[in-house]
């Protein structure tokens, strides 16, 4: 299997995190001709013969992790190091609140994805003890492209 598209890896991702709904992931899916080449016949076929119409915890819990294992299968964790990155650069192009971005960061931080710095944690912290401040601003994006480095620096080509 090639690398996902970035149109690919988006939709998914934005599914994954519950940044898209299940109607329009589905939508995307069955208007996306190539999607069967990019990911596999298997994979496809998983993921179309999904039924939609269960609206249910655990159903949707199951198509998200059909989608993780199609998206990390070159490396593990894929999709939470391109979600960390997509949140980075949000934050530097000022498309995200600093502090909702940091929020977001810390939160895969705790949840012992080792390569985002616990920092962002504290950062989340400082928020919560101050309100939304301007004092942090500086050194967070100082550290938010530290961490595209890094991220950039573990993630397979």
């Amino acid at each position: 299997m090639s690398n996902l598209s970035e149109k690919t890896s988006k939709n998914f991702r934005l599914f994954y995190f519950d940044e898209e709904s299940a109607k329009d992931f589905e939508v995307w899916l069955y208007q996306n001709e190539s999607l069967e080449n990019e990911i596999g016949k298997e994979a496809f076929l998983n993921i179309v013969s999904f039924d939609f119409s269960q609206k249910n915890k655990e159903n949707h819990h199951q198509l998200k992790g059909i989608i993780k294992d199609i998206y990390n299968s070159q490396q593990a964790d894929a999709i939470i190091m391109d979600q960390a990155k997509a949140i980075a650069m949000s934050i530097l192009d000022q498309s995200c609140p600093i502090d909702v971005g940091c929020r977001k960061l810390a939160n895969i931080s705790e949840n012992e994805h080792t390569f985002v710095n616990r920092v962002f944690v504290a950062y989340s912290d400082e928020f919560d003890r101050l309100g939304s401040t301007n004092f942090y601003d500086n050194r967070i994006k100082d550290d938010v492209k530290k961490l595209l480095l890094h991220i950039e620096s573990i993630r397979v080509k």
